[in-house]
């Protein structure tokens, strides 16, 4: 298992997601499944932003994505290559 762990502050909480799996599948970000058609990345951003603990969880171009309000974002792969 593989889990790429990335703390940025200078883009938004949907950016750095959209970045980060470019960056781990060396796919232009343009090239990606749009985020907005898996999950609100308005949403997404307001709740990671906000102030408390928490943590968001959910699955994007073979990923799981974990990203929470201390500003960690992990990538995990769903499945391993044998």
């Amino acid at each position: 298992m593989t889990t790429t762990s990335v703390k940025r502050h200078a883009q938004t909480p949907s950016l750095r997601v959209v970045d980060a799996v470019a960056a781990e599948t060396d796919t232009d970000p343009t090239e990606l499944t749009p985020l907005g058609t898996v999950i609100d990345a308005d949403a997404l951003d307001a709740l990671v932003s906000s102030a408390g603990d928490l943590s968001v969880n959910f699955e994007y171009e073979g990923y799981r994505i974990s990203i929470d309000s201390d500003d960690q974002l992990a990538l995990e792969p769903l499945s391993e290559e044998i």
